[in-house]
């Protein structure tokens, strides 16, 4: 073991503890660091997880000049962040990192225990996957509804990874179960006791969204806000088979960076919820994104007033699944819905606010209208 490596390490253990939880290990770390070297900003972070009256290690690496200074520590475990870490870096903006760029320099070039320079050229690089499980993976990726792929990965990890093998199995398993089973209360039962690891599964979801929920074994649908999404939701996509994203603070900022986002077509479901004013017509920009229009199924909830004219041209060639919250709407926001172009549409929820039923039955005959 270098030196460099043994103050790492030392670092690392003194900021983990005696913990059992939100640890980072050695391979976060040298991730880290890559991070950083690939990054426009030259800063990367990593912790080991979020939860209320807990603790988390944090981990910041910062390029300067050839080298990279890596700081490890702990902090609360609410909101982890380097400016909550370190105090030097208050306030850290957590969405633009571009914007802590003079202060994280500064914070790399003063010499405290709680961090180390390391030469660019030695820093070492995460060991990639098996080629084999390279493949699986990417089989998932592509097509998110094969069990098979899925199950076949279990197999291949379950000498070096048991816990995340039979969790695979057991949540395939239990997405077939017959409700009210035998079979799927022992199932659930078992689940939850490997749910104990989640944190673990889910630590570079973590990095960046607020919630996560595994299903069949892989992280299915995360909590996020919308300008997250749109920068770190493709690097998400390449190792996560994210099929729904919730976003949070659905503002006009947040909607524009999810509508112009590339990976946003990638999903199957997206839940947004809109918080602008009436004037704002981010909303109906979004839905006549080409992005969005690739959806399969959209969720939308909003309180106040939106334009009477929001889905006049409107056309979602993909979409199947239609779910409207809309308190306080004016009848002719729902008119302008019966002239939405939704071929594909098989199902519309208004949860019985709309005005009109009827008319929008008629312009979706093959569709469920509640």
């Amino acid at each position: 073991m270098d030196k460099v490596t043994a103050v790492l390490t030392a670092l690392l253990e003194t900021a983990n503890g005696k913990r059992k939880k939100f640890l980072l290990v050695m391979k976060d770390v040298e991730a880290t660091i890559a991070d950083a070297l690939a990054d426009a900003t030259g800063i990367a972070v990593r912790h080991g997880g979020k939860l209320p009256l807990a603790k988390t290690t944090v981990c910041l690496a910062v390029k300067d000049g050839t080298d990279v200074v890596v700081g490890i520590t702990s902090c609360s475990a609410d909101r982890p962040s380097p400016g909550v870490a370190w105090k030097d870096l208050q306030p850290w903006q957590q969405q633009d990192f571009a914007k802590n760029a003079e202060k994280a320099k500064k914070w790399a070039r003063a010499k405290k225990p709680d961090r180390v320079r390391v030469h660019a050229k030695g820093a070492t690089k995460s060991k990639a996957k098996p080629g084999n499980l390279d493949a699986l993976l990417d089989a998932i990726l592509e097509d998110p509804t094969d069990d098979a792929s899925r199950l076949v990965y279990a197999d291949v990890i379950a000498a070096s990874d048991p816990a995340r093998s039979e969790f695979i199995t057991v949540q395939v398993q239990l997405a077939k179960a017959k409700p009210g089973s035998a079979e799927k209360r022992a199932l659930t039962r078992r689940e939850t006791a490997l749910l104990k690891h989640e944190h673990v599964w889910t630590k570079d979801v973590m990095q960046v969204a607020d919630a996560a929920t595994m299903k069949r074994g892989f992280v299915e649908s995360i909590e996020i806000k919308g300008k997250t999404w749109a920068k770190h939701g493709a690097k998400l996509l390449s190792t996560h088979p994210i099929e729904i994203v919730y976003v949070e603070q659905g503002n006009a900022a947040h909607l524009n960076a999810v509508a112009g986002a590339p990976c946003t077509a990638k999903l199957r479901q997206l839940d947004v919820v809109y918080s602008g004013p009436v004037q704002d017509s981010a909303l109906g920009a979004f839905l006549r994104s080409a992005h969005v229009g690739a959806l399969r199924e959209l969720v939308i909830s909003t309180v106040g007033d939106l334009p009477p004219d929001l889905f006049e041209g409107v056309t979602l060639p993909n979409l199947e699944v239609l779910d409207l919250t809309l308190f306080a709407v004016a009848p002719a926001v729902y008119a302008s819905l019966a002239t939405l172009k939704a071929p594909k549409l098989r199902e519309l929820n208004t949860h019985g606010k709309a005005k009109g039923v009827a008319a929008l039955r008629a312009a979706f005959p093959k569709a469920s209208v509640k």
